[in-house]
């Protein structure tokens, strides 16, 4: 189960769709609040987190995702459109295993989350050089960007 958290109702339905798409199953929430209770409550697989909503904002949200055993284990990724290096930062500063920024590829956000989950180790990222997908990286022309790990596949 992937959970998407999002205030803007459309971009949740477009994120929804695309990971529906391939082949995931998702919940959504409009707020850090009931994405805090969903979380403790579903234990996802992984979670899409924007940074900028309303009641709790996203950082808050992950670092309290962080702080907690039951939940500091779940991948999360930030998907926003505060994208300037500083924002990043602070993100991967809070606890979120990866940062894309808005406007996004869906299908690039898809395969985004099924690597840090494959990484296995929330709060890991890779180090070094620009082919290494770290946060935010775009192939320069002519680089191929790095190949999707399996598909993630969730068994209940």
């Amino acid at each position: 189960m992937i959970l998407i958290v999002d205030d803007d109702p459309a971009i949740t339905t477009l994120l929804k769709m695309s990971f529906e798409l391939e082949g995931h199953l998702v919940m959504t929430a409009s707020d850090g609040i009931e994405a805090l209770s969903l979380a403790r409550r579903i234990h996802p697989a992984a979670m899409v987190v924007d940074v900028m909503m309303p009641e709790m904002d996203g950082l808050e949200l992950v670092r309290q995702l962080r702080s907690n055993a039951a939940t500091a284990g779940i991948p999360i990724v930030c998907c926003s459109a505060k994208s300037l290096a500083g924002d990043v930062e602070a993100g991967l500063a809070a606890g979120a295993d990866d940062y894309v920024a808005k406007p996004c590829d869906p299908l690039e956000l898809v395969a985004t989350v099924e690597r840090v989950v494959q990484r296995g180790e929330p709060g890991h990222r890779p180090s070094g050089g620009p082919d290494r997908g770290e946060p935010g990286h775009r192939p320069s022309a002519g680089q191929q960007p790095p190949a999707p790990g399996p598909r993630l596949r969730i068994v209940e």
